[in-house]
């Protein structure tokens, strides 16, 4: 069983086994240079979390940049003590008669022991990259091959990644994550699948998520929860839980409408289970650790002066291993002043 690419996203059926043939055979560096990234929201999330630890080598996911829209590829895969040789290998390959120009956004791709830990390293290099709003450009020639990463994923460790693409000219492009002994081998199947394993993978269209709330003191507590959507997939696969790979933007409006001072403070919970957050708060990186369910931190304290406004800008994105939905709550207090 081989892949169908169409329409930019990902089908698993019997077709093109020369795709996957060509991805690792012809691997060819790629022109590189940096640009800023097309500031638009992805037209697919594409992700791959199924099977979760992986069980063979072959093709663990494969799709398609076309010029309708960027997409973002995020994977989450643990290594198996089965497989002590495993090499992860992300490419791009150009199928078409064309030069393509891609530019692309990655996190950093870095296995761990600790999922949380991985987790936070891949959401936290994201975000950054994505604040810093630049890409890096890569020019691929007709039937050439940009290989991203070559991964080494030993048994029994997770990696968690993040890559967003868009095609400046050119196209369409394919591209794989393949689990391999090594970088020069070659397969034409996808791995098997790991029966009863409930995590996700699919092409979503649903890929960011802008919210404006306001907070006016002394009103009721604020309540934000963040990745409690159940997504279908476009295609074949599973559907998203958790919102995994889909950034939260969250403009928060401060009020404090009395003649004293006032304060407002900002908690994170988790209610799906243990999870951890990593954010960038009004423009600083800010991390929680792996909290228990229910369990409330204190992420940030505003301080308003009388009659104060102040808006305040939340990225973050769920991330690997952690356990969502998670709640954000907005909790004010203030004095009316001296009469």
């Amino acid at each position: 069983m081989n892949l169908l690419f169409k329409n930019g996203v990902v089908i698993r059926m019997t077709l093109l086994s020369a795709v996957i043939a060509v991805v690792l055979i012809s691997a060819a560096a790629a022109d590189t240079g940096e640009t800023t990234f097309p500031e638009i929201p992805p037209a697919f999330l594409h992700f791959s979390d199924h099977p979760e630890r992986v069980t063979g080598r072959g093709l663990l996911y494969g799709g398609a940049v076309s010029r309708t829209g960027p997409v973002r590829f995020h994977f989450y895969h643990q290594g198996n003590t089965e497989i002590p040789d495993l090499t992860l290998v992300l490419a791009v390959v150009n199928l078409t008669g064309n030069k393509a120009e891609l530019v692309i956004r990655k996190s950093e791709f870095e296995p761990g022991k600790d999922a949380f830990t991985a987790g936070r390293r891949s959401a936290s290099s994201y975000l950054r990259a994505r604040e810093s709003g630049t890409g890096e450009i890569l020019n691929i020639n007709p039937g050439e091959t940009a290989v991203i990463s070559e991964i080494k994923l030993p048994p029994d460790e997770v990696i968690s990644g993040y890559m967003d693409m868009a095609l400046l000219s050119g196209g369409p492009v394919n591209f794989g994550l393949f689990a391999l002994s090594s970088p020069e081998e070659t397969f034409s199947f996808p791995p098997p699948g790991a029966e009863g394993d409930v995590h996700s993978w699919g092409a979503y269209t649903l890929t960011d998520v802008r919210l404006l709330r306001k907070y006016r003191i002394p009103d009721p507590d604020l309540v934000i929860t963040i990745g409690d959507a159940i997504v279908d997939t476009v295609v074949e696969g599973r559907h998203l839980r958790g919102s995994y790979g889909i950034v939260q933007e969250i403009d928060l409006v401060l009020e404090n409408p009395l003649a004293g001072p006032g304060t407002v403070n900002i908690f994170f919970q988790p209610r799906g289970g243990t999870a951890a957050f990593t954010a960038f708060l009004d423009g600083n990186l800010i991390s929680v650790p792996p909290t228990g369910a229910y369990q409330q931190v204190l992420l940030a304290r505003v301080l308003l002066k009388p009659y104060g406004v102040k808006k305040i800008r939340l990225l973050t994105m769920p991330q690997g291993a952690s356990n969502y939905p998670v709640i954000l709550k907005i909790k004010g207090s203030g004095s009316k002043g001296e009469k």
